[in-house]
């Protein structure tokens, strides 16, 4: 019990750790566009799973759909009958209590960790003046700028948030893709966004998702990624296509 408290400290420091010492970036206006063409569209795998009594090759197929102006993609929902998709609808609407109430409270923690952040960028670029390497003193000078506009931005971050929401209830993939845009900024990941709608592919080290456009998804982050959101509500699929069989003695 000690042990795993103690381990989930440590990975809580490294978290917030991680998030004070990042390098902050400008984010991209097009993330933020709801009126875009989604594409349908596949990823198929060739891969290898070895059972105690059995080798078994072949390929696996996710079904997928594109956002076309930024190239991340999202697992393709199912296609459910309409009242349960209007059940889903009013139960959205009824945690949306919730949903504003997680995200203030994230919110304000973000605000403390971006104020360490601050002081953080603060000493650095005291120190780089004082070596007189103007480079680093020009580069900390932006970060410390821009840890200053993260943090009085997160007012109208908490509101594009809840308006995201609100409009995932009537339109979902555009909320969907809102709702992401606004948790990688103010979280620089989705946070609340796991636990309600689907997100794009993201990209373990860096936490922002991947744009199919530029770079290929290896198969492990996929597999990894539907494997933790491929349940019932969030309606993912992946199919199994066997090609060989190999039974051991």
């Amino acid at each position: 019990m000690i042990q795993d408290v103690s381990l989930l400290f440590h990975r809580v420091r490294l978290v917030v750790w991680r998030l004070i010492t990042r390098k902050i970036t400008w984010p991209y206006l097009k993330d933020y566009n709801p009126f875009v063409n989604w594409e349908e569209m596949s990823m198929q795998y060739t891969t290898v799973l070895t059972h105690s009594q059995a080798r078994i090759s072949g390929s696996i197929e996710y079904d997928l759909i594109k956002d076309s102006t930024t190239g991340y993609v999202y697992q393709k929902k199912h296609a459910y009958p309409v009242p349960i998709e209007l059940c889903f609808r009013i139960t959205q609407c009824c945690v949306l209590i919730l949903v504003m109430v997680g995200h203030l409270v994230g919110l304000s923690g973000m605000v403390i960790i971006e104020s360490l952040g601050l002081l953080y960028c603060t000493a650095w670029l005291c120190t780089a003046a004082i070596r007189t390497d103007m480079r680093d003193v020009a580069w900390l000078s932006r970060q410390w700028m821009m840890r200053v506009l993260s943090i009085a931005v997160k007012p109208l971050q908490w509101c594009g948030l809840i308006s995201s929401y609100m409009i995932k209830i009537i339109f979902p993939l555009c909320g969907i893709k809102l709702i992401t845009a606004f948790e990688c900024a103010a979280y620089c990941g989705p946070l609340l966004a796991k636990s309600f709608s689907l997100f794009p592919v993201m990209d373990n080290d860096s936490g922002q998702p991947i744009n199919v456009d530029k770079t290929s998804i290896p198969a492990d982050k996929m597999r990894a990624y539907f494997e933790n959101y491929n349940g019932p509500l969030n309606g993912g699929r992946g199919t199994w296509y066997a090609e060989r069989c190999e039974w051991g003695i």
